[in-house]
């Protein structure tokens, strides 16, 4: 056999393909952020043809197959473990286990058990669709789960550790791994396993033999038949090791990230991509891609672009001319940087015995082409990892963009606390610096969203645009104390009187942390009317809580789906929602995540809080407009605005409250300030109210 070589590029999935698995050597299934399960069949031609298997609700980053059921084992976002027919095309799975709390990113099959890890920092060991065991002793994401024999497993997670398990309990810790721990391998004699720290590590007994090769993190490992290991990482290539840890072969792809391997039968490797393009490379001539499409294959490599602050700290004036490349290279994978007679920086691969060029290094980097994402082109897509446990994930960026909004909107996009702001920080800083138009005088960076005409907002206005979140952080503590008490009673699982006296405790000290916990316990376990309590702990809390709640989505939409049976939970979620705004860690960068948005500004709760009798329900809509309309002046969002602009037609008629009518003007008066568009009815409407001044000075200011 020869060396590998692309076979086939499979193209379909519209995001990141994040898992992968090969039921035999003419199928390979693959899961992706967008959500989808796609299933790939080879004809008897050679070429590719794929069925959308399952769509989830979320993105799904764990795949495996029970071979016994003939079964595609797969999980993510939803929580979910979904068994799916792979002859199914988007049909109703054969089965769900429920058992995580949180995304499920690693799944391992063998001796009929499935094994779950995930970032609810457990793994769940299942046999005939029921929890066998829980593995409870990680700090941190079960990123990786084996099963070494039926009562025997094996776990790997982001607080850097490796464990095993008999049963359900630990037998063995092992932290050699400085960061986190990405994937395990079995191998004959022992496992391996890889980590962010940019290594892979052989252990056999009390030997480890350590993998050095690799320039950024390590995602997956994989085994061939022929006993050499595959493992694929951040720095974008596919590595061959043999089993004394010698790198025989690197493959070099045009995409930021190559998130997953896996190894078919006949020895073919499969990657998944932060391109949404799964490969097939062979070892075997026969099956090897036609010369036109390696040539292609080739050139997009050599044309993709490499950040240059990935590549520590580049002298460019120091740099060797093309008279480097006269020397043979080190060692297989070694990268080299020269500077040609132009002054472009390419970079050069030694591989195969001869150099060749992978790229050339910028300021930032890209995939080679434009990608669509959220319905919108991008010049470039980054993938940043959460070094204490979140995924890597998806971050478009523009060449024109100030790198600071692309961070908020990648932890609104995906959900993110402000405790993983350092880490996406430092990572956009070492892989990203802005893409300079003119090297002797970089061009400031642009707000994309912004007006290509920029007007002038310069105004003696004294009322538009408002400039600060208005908010309900105000609270009685007696009050609270006394309906603590009362529905505490009132409960079948009661707190307990040291419970009771810590919530009241925290009360008088503002203790934040405490106030978070017992507000996620109280809203999840007590009964309707019980819950309201939790909503109004969180609602005192959430604006000071320095640690972003990993559930706060979770009890947002619960206080949204409770409308009909309380609806004056649901005003306390709308109020929630105001004080995160004054979050000054993560308040303004949560409150654009686009999920929650479509939840919070959904025409049916609107309607029916602002058609309320009760003026509090229908002010703490028009206070989170409010709010939402000065985020708009803060970041320029296009989307934001069109968003609210549509949903002020629909709600400012319905209104009633006086109170909730002037917030509401108010909020459309700084959304679309200073441009003066045509009144809308609702507003014309208001005239009725020019007797009292504060209307009066509003709208004249509106005119």
């Amino acid at each position: 056999m020869g060396l590998y070589r692309l076979s086939a590029s499979l193209e379909a999935h519209e995001q990141d393909v994040r898992a992968l698995v090969s039921p035999d050597e003419n199928t390979i299934v693959s899961a992706s952020r967008d959500a989808t399960i796609r299933v790939w069949r080879r004809g008897e031609d050679g070429g590719w043809s794929h069925t959308i298997n399952y769509q989830s609700t979320g993105f799904i980053n764990s795949l495996s197959f029970d071979q016994s059921a003939g079964l595609i084992v797969s999980g993510g976002a939803d929580k979910l473990i979904v068994l799916t027919d792979p002859d199914l095309v988007l049909g109703e799975p054969k089965g769900t286990l429920i058992g995580h709390s949180a995304n499920v990113c690693s799944l391992d099959y063998a001796y009929d058990l499935i094994i779950s890890g995930s970032w609810d920092k457990t793994a769940i060991v299942w046999s005939q669709g029921q929890p066998l065991y829980h593995l409870k002793g990680h700090a941190a994401s079960v990123w990786g789960v084996k099963i070494l024999s039926p009562t025997e497993f094996l776990t790997c997670s982001a607080d850097g550790t490796v464990k095993m398990w008999e049963e359900d309990k630990l037998i063995s810790t092992v932290k050699s791994h400085t960061d986190v721990v990405r994937d395990l391998l079995l191998l004959k004699d022992g496992y391996a396993s890889c980590s962010n720290d940019e290594t892979i590590r052989i252990v056999r007994g009390s030997k480890e033999t350590v993998l050095r090769g690799h320039e950024s993190f390590v995602y997956s490992l994989a085994l061939l038949p022929d006993g050499n290991i595959v493992s694929c990482g951040e720095d974008r290539t596919v590595r061959i090791w043999t089993p004394q840890g010698v790198c025989v072969q690197v493959l070099t792809l045009p995409s930021i990230s190559v998130w997953d391997v896996t190894v078919q039968s006949n020895g073919d490797i499969v990657s998944g991509s932060s391109d949404g393009i799964v490969r097939v490379f062979t070892n075997d001539p026969a099956r090897y891609a036609s010369p036109e499409l390696l040539r292609e294959f080739n050139e997009s490599v050599e044309n993709s672009t490499i950040s240059q602050q990935s590549m520590d700290n580049i002298e460019k004036e120091k740099l060797p001319g093309p008279e480097a490349l006269q020397q043979p290279g080190d060692q297989e994978g070694k990268v080299i940087m020269i500077k040609t007679a132009s002054g472009v920086v390419e970079a050069h691969q030694w591989t195969e015995n001869k150099w060749t060029k992978i790229g050339e290094v910028v300021g930032s980097s890209s995939s080679g082409k434009k990608q669509e994402y959220l319905g919108k082109k991008w010049d470039y897509v980054f993938d940043v990892d959460i070094k204490d446990g979140e995924p890597p994930l998806k971050l478009p960026y523009n060449a024109n963009e100030n790198a600071y909004i692309a961070a908020q909107r990648f932890l609104a996009d995906n959900d993110l606390p402000n405790t993983y702001t350092e880490e996406v920080v430092r990572f956009i800083l070492q892989n990203t610096g802005g893409v300079s138009l003119s090297e002797e005088q970089p061009v400031p960076v642009a707000n994309p969203y912004a007006d290509r005409e920029p007007v002038n907002t310069e105004s003696s206005s004294t009322l538009l645009p408002q400039k600060a979140f208005v908010t309900f952080e105000t609270f009685k503590i007696a009050t609270l104390e006394k309906g603590l008490d009362r529905l505490n009673s009132q409960q079948e699982v009661k707190l307990s009187e040291e419970q009771v006296e810590e919530i009241k405790g925290a009360l008088q000290t503002m203790n934040v942390k405490i106030l978070m916990s017992y507000a996620e316990k109280i809203i999840g376990t007590w009964n309707t009317s019980g819950k309201l309590l939790g909503f109004d702990l969180l609602r005192v809390s959430i604006g000071k809580s320095e640690e972003f709640p990993d559930n706060l989505f979770e009890m947002i939409r619960l206080g949204f789906e409770l409308i009909d049976q309380s609806s004056a939970i649901t005003m306390m979620t709308y109020r929630c929602l105001c004080n995160i705004f004054s979050n000054k860690w993560w308040g303004e960068v949560v409150t654009g995540d686009e999920t929650i948005l479509s939840e919070i500004f959904a025409l049916a709760n609107l309607e029916k809080m602002v058609n309320s009798e009760k003026d509090t329900h229908s002010a703490a809509v028009a206070t989170l407009f409010l709010n939402y309309s000065i985020l708009y002046q803060k970041t320029k969002s296009a989307e934001l605005y069109q968003a609210l602009l549509e949903l002020f037609s629909e709600v400012g008629s319905k209104v009633k409250s006086e109170e909730a009518l002037y917030r509401l003007t108010v909020a459309y008066g700084t959304l679309t300030f200073p441009k003066k568009l045509p009144l809308p009815l609702w507003v014309k409407e208001l005239k009725k109210y020019e007797n009292q001044p504060r209307f009066a000075e509003l709208l004249k200011e509106l005119e």
